[in-house]
């Protein structure tokens, strides 16, 4: 009886390294994907980069290519194909992966998420597909088996590769184009986050581009989230500063890759609603307190003060008075029975501030408005604290309702 020849994986990734720099966050991505393959092909559509990856000096194995072909990870997918046939490697090979550098991850280890893949009988496989448009594998991350991959009507798909107008132009051609040839080649498709069964939790609906919900893949097992998710506050429907939040506490060693890796800090910092929770030293100055709010460089800011129930003209007039910012969520008025019970008011503010991290007001808070945004951008680079330490003190809002928390504040 002959023994089943172990998986033999090559790897195409397309890469673009912005400024012609190799970040760190790609140069992690670039080790897992040697960790996993038998032959690697790196292929970047530019003419200079630096440094070159690690990797490149395992001649027999490995294949990076610097040339710019202005034809999107396509262009680079036929180029890799172009070059694992030059070289013969792929007629041993048992499956071919493309994919490309706009990941952040891996989130596990690599081999144990696709050793179960190319051990099994499925033919094609992606990390997710998507119904935009019509039903599709999204190509950031292909796994094609060898009969697929020899197909000649799937040779000639990516030997006619040229390059598009746009990049709807590239996923209307060849994204969408490559999942229709599969299908009428009679091929099926797998896919670890399918999109009939990933459901949006904000509405219970399905979700149209499962990479736009970062921590539903992560919670999911997903080994990778697209870069973009970082990037653009428009493609993260799970939140921008939640998704940071969640990658520094969880995974802290490839947080400071990504943290290395991107001049995206403001962005980042912006994303944090911070909650100031006023005393009543401040009702008579709250025209002011907002003013220094609205004027603040931090735009995620909003303030929360109590009134007593029993001061009905006093609560008219602030809410006549502040109507605009109440009604813009700039301004909260928590109404409690008894205002001088300091203790209960402020437990009740915490509760209903509305943002994970909330400062108290005093002096300082207001003279030094600068050194508020200072805390918050150490607060996005490392936001494990219970509290942040310094003036003002950022603290958790989940910590202040601990009983420890409670004794720090009323210390």
């Amino acid at each position: 009886m002959s023994l089943k020849a172990p998986p033999m994986l090559v790897t195409v990734m397309a890469g673009y390294a912005k400024g012609d720099i190799l970040t760190p966050l790609a140069q992690r991505w670039i080790k897992a994907l040697r960790l996993i393959s038998s032959k690697l092909i790196l292929v970047f559509d530019q003419d200079h980069l630096d440094p070159l990856p690690e990797c490149c000096h395992d001649l027999e194995n490995v294949e990076v290519i610097v040339e710019h072909h202005g034809a999107y990870d396509f262009g680079s997918y036929r180029r890799g194909f172009e070059i694992a046939e030059q070289r013969g490697w792929l007629n041993n090979a048992s499956h071919v992966l493309l994919c490309n550098d706009s990941m952040i991850g891996p989130f596990c280890d690599l081999q144990e998420f696709v050793g179960p893949i190319l051990e099994s009988g499925d033919q094609l496989w992606g990390v997710s597909d998507s119904t935009l448009y019509r039903p599709h594998l999204q190509s950031y991350f292909l796994l094609m088996g060898r009969d697929v991959f020899i197909d000649p009507a799937i040779r000639e798909f990516f030997k006619g590769v040229i390059p598009q107008p746009s990049r709807h132009d590239v996923i209307q051609n060849y994204e969408l184009g490559f999942s229709k040839l599969v299908c009428q080649l009679g091929f099926s498709w797998q896919a670890f986050l399918s999109s009939d069964q990933m459901l949006d939790p904000r509405n219970g609906e399905p979700m149209g581009n499962i990479t736009a919900y970062p921590l539903c893949m992560l919670q999911k097992g997903a080994p990778l989230i697209k870069v973009k998710a970082l990037t653009d506050p428009r493609s993260n429907y799970d939140g921008l500063g939640r998704t940071c939040a969640y990658l520094s506490l969880h995974y802290s060693e490839l947080w400071k890759d990504v943290w290395n890796s991107f001049k995206l800090q403001p962005l980042w910092q912006s994303t944090i609603p911070v909650g100031i929770i006023l005393n009543q030293d401040d009702c008579p100055q709250l025209s002011a307190r907002l003013a220094w709010i609205q004027a603040h460089p931090h735009s995620n800011l909003k303030a929360i003060i109590a009134v007593d129930e029993k001061a009905i003209e006093l609560r008219a007039r602030l809410m006549k008075e502040f109507e605009d910012e109440l009604e813009e969520g700039l301004l909260s008025i928590l109404i409690v029975d008894d205002v001088s019970d300091i203790r209960t008011s402020m437990i009740k503010m915490i509760v209903n501030v509305g943002t994970d991290w909330l400062v108290f007001s005093d002096s300082s808070l207001w003279s030094q408005p600068g050194e508020l945004q200072c805390q918050i951008r150490r607060l996005i680079e490392d936001p494990s604290h219970n509290v942040l330490d310094g003036s003002p003190a950022l603290w958790s809002q989940k910590y202040c309702l601990t009983k420890q928390g409670l004794r720090d504040i009323f210390a």
